[in-house]
């Protein structure tokens, strides 16, 4: 089953990875080559479209320290959230037991949040 991915957060994803990395990115464009509806394969194929080398792997808590930063990562569902809650988010550093994670909500905005591992994983 593939697992939805609004659009809105795949552009902010990808933009916001292209931006770390110094890339060019035009959310345009990429809405025109991948419209909805969009899933995690889709994010995949557009991230190799705008020159990010990426791949989806399953998020293991003993190796997250070993791996190449940021990482873009799925959000496991908040169960009692009264709003949808974010499906994405971006690792960008690691500290003790706790990860730092940036998801998009749905509104658009960002905040900074930390996450502990188990709200970090595959949906």
């Amino acid at each position: 089953m593939a697992h939805a991915v609004p659009q809105t957060e795949l552009l902010w994803a990808l933009g916001s990875i292209c931006a770390l990395h110094q890339r060019p990115f035009s959310a345009e464009l990429v809405e025109r080559e991948f419209p909805q509806p969009c899933s995690h394969a889709t994010l995949i194929r557009a991230g190799r479209a705008v020159g990010l080398r990426i791949k989806q792997v399953k998020l293991k808590p003993a190796k997250l320290e070993s791996m190449v930063f940021p990482l873009l990562v799925g959000l496991a569902p908040v169960n009692d959230a009264s709003e949808p809650s974010p499906t994405l988010g971006i690792v960008t550093a690691v500290a003790d037991d706790s990860r730092t994670a940036f998801p998009v909500d749905v509104s658009g905005n960002r905040a900074t949040e930390k996450h502990q591992i188990g709200e970090l994983g595959h949906r």
